[in-house]
């Protein structure tokens, strides 16, 4: 889980410190973008400015974000946003809890508390659920979450629907991964592969893939993460895998 603390908010939430730029010299799309959504962590105004406009292009973290974020100190505020762009120390910060708890770091004298949160959720299809013993179709979904201030700043799902008979997945309905974001110093991008939704064992699987981008006080980033879900009537697993060098995602694991 220490690992996974480590990718989720240096990959998927933050600016990191690692990398150049293969091309320093030609600034790529989503470069060029992340240059200009500098300008909505540069102040709290404009931070605010920023939320107000996520939340009405429906932006599902933005609202509650937004109310959130207002009720912030001053001070607390503008540690907010100086969070956000300070990986190294959040992401010590975090590797020294296990999900779920609470951790805090320290930006210009404010204590800033941060965690993750895995979130599950059992949606049934025909009255089915996670521990139903009678045949039907489930709907499992895997969520991963990032607070700074107990605001949501990040999430990753991914989600598969299946058929079953009481026991072992019998055959894929669909399957699908997507994100939310209200970090503007980092992008990520769904991607579609070949082979994401799949039947093995028994157990229905979707794997999720994106592209991530940020920048970083050494260069810029383009590295993948793929999440992965597997589940049947009666369990759920689930993994984590990224393509950086210095971040290992997790193995396969009940949740």
């Amino acid at each position: 889980m220490k690992k996974f603390l480590k990718i989720l908010f240096t990959l998927l939430v933050i600016s990191t410190i690692l990398f150049p730029s293969a091309n320093a010299s030609a600034l790529s799309e989503e470069e060029m973008q992340l240059e200009k959504q500098q300008i909505h962590i540069s102040s709290v105004e404009n931070y605010i400015k920023y939320l107000d406009s996520e939340r009405n292009n429906g932006n599902p973290l933005a609202e509650e974000g937004l109310k959130k974020f207002l009720l912030l100190e001053k001070k607390e505020q503008k540690a907010f946003i100086k969070a956000l762009k300070e990986t190294e120390k959040l992401s010590n910060a975090l590797a020294e809890k296990e999900g779920g708890l609470t951790t805090l770091t320290t930006v210009d004298d404010v204590k800033v508390p941060v965690r993750t949160q895995e979130i599950t959720e059992e949606v049934p299809i025909n009255g089915a659920t996670i521990n139903a013993l009678a045949a039907g179709s489930l709907t499992v979904t895997a969520t991963e979450s990032l607070y700074v201030f107990n605001i949501k700043v990040s999430t990753l799902y991914t989600s598969t629907s299946f058929n079953h008979n009481g026991t072992s997945a019998i055959s894929i309905i669909t399957g699908d991964h997507w994100h939310s974001n209200i970090n503007p110093a980092m992008l990520f991008s769904k991607e579609q592969a070949a082979s994401q939704n799949y039947l093995s064992g028994g157990r229905a699987y979707h794997r999720g893939n994106w592209t991530v981008y940020a920048t970083g006080s050494f260069g810029f980033i383009n590295d993948s993460i793929q999440f992965w879900v597997s589940a049947n009537a009666t369990s759920r697993s689930k993994q984590l895998y990224s393509t950086h060098p210095n971040m290992t995602g997790y193995s396969w694991k009940s949740f």
